[in-house]
């Protein structure tokens, strides 16, 4: 085998390998789309909102995973400001417990 053909064949040898990669790569990004699921004592939710991915974040429905663990949600639509930042208050009630949360 000549100098040139040696040289063609690891070039062929370094093209394959590059394109193994990056058709690999791509195709474990491709899976993104699936479903979120949540667990809850190894089952899984079947929740009325599904949670979804959104600019890197996953979105979940706390009202149905709260609900599913017992716990009644209420909102009284107060809004509290202190300084430039503003918080919304809300409570819950587990086994006759009112729990507050900010």
């Amino acid at each position: 085998m000549g100098e040139s053909a040696a040289m063609r064949y690891k070039m062929g040898i370094a093209l394959a390998a590059i394109l193994l990669f990056v058709t690999t790569y791509s195709f474990a990004f491709a899976q993104t789309d699936s479903s979120i699921g949540i667990k809850l004592n190894d089952q899984t939710l079947a929740l009325s909102q599904q949670p979804y991915a959104e600019n890197g974040a996953v979105m979940i429905p706390l009202r149905g995973v709260f609900e599913k663990l017992g716990l009644s949600v209420d909102w009284t639509g107060t809004v509290y400001r202190s300084g430039d930042e503003a918080g919304r208050y809300g409570s819950g009630k587990r086994n006759d417990h009112w729990r507050s949360f900010l």
